[in-house]
């Protein structure tokens, strides 16, 4: 069987049935040995989801019929990579620090972090500007007390690079 390699996010939001097929089907099983095998990246684990995802014919719940770029006119921007997780990376604007390259996020980012629609934030670090975590996870229950998001939010997503 023909496979197109492809580099992705280790940061998914992912159906129940593609996280069991990804762990248990043979195909699945078959791309992480020849991946581990190979090792086509230094990183291989940024392949396994991406190849599962974008190679329908491996059979994997809800696997994208194309791959959508930035420069394609058709894709909305919630296609596209960065629309689950609120990650800075080598930001010229970072209020705080940069470790390999990603802004470690803090009680500055707040604003940004409460009112952003992504699913994800990530640097945190334990112990430095730990009130911004803190009060995030405040919004965050307070949000989820006062009632569900809009439900447009995430209407139109599907079969993105970080999301099936």
């Amino acid at each position: 069987m023909q496979v197109k390699w492809m580099k992705n996010s280790v940061h998914i939001v992912a159906r129940r049935e593609f996280i069991e097929y990804m762990l248990n089907d043979r195909r699945a099983i078959e791309v992480s040995e020849a991946l581990r095998k190979f090792a086509y990246t230094t990183v291989p684990d940024e392949q396994f989801y991406g190849t599962l995802a974008y190679n329908p014919q491996l059979g994997a719940p809800g696997a994208c019929l194309k791959t959508y770029e930035y420069r394609d006119v058709n894709v909305t921007g919630a296609r596209l990579p960065g629309m689950i997780r609120y990650k800075l990376w080598y930001s010229p604007t970072c209020p705080t620090k940069l470790v390999h390259g990603i802004c470690i996020l803090g009680s500055q980012h707040l604003p940004d972090l409460i009112s952003s629609d992504k699913l994800v934030a990530n640097k945190f670090h334990e112990g430095y500007y730990a009130e911004g975590y803190d009060c995030l996870e405040y919004a965050i229950a307070a949000r989820t007390y006062i009632g569900p998001a809009p439900p447009s939010l995430f209407a139109n997503l599907y079969c993105s690079s970080e999301l099936i």
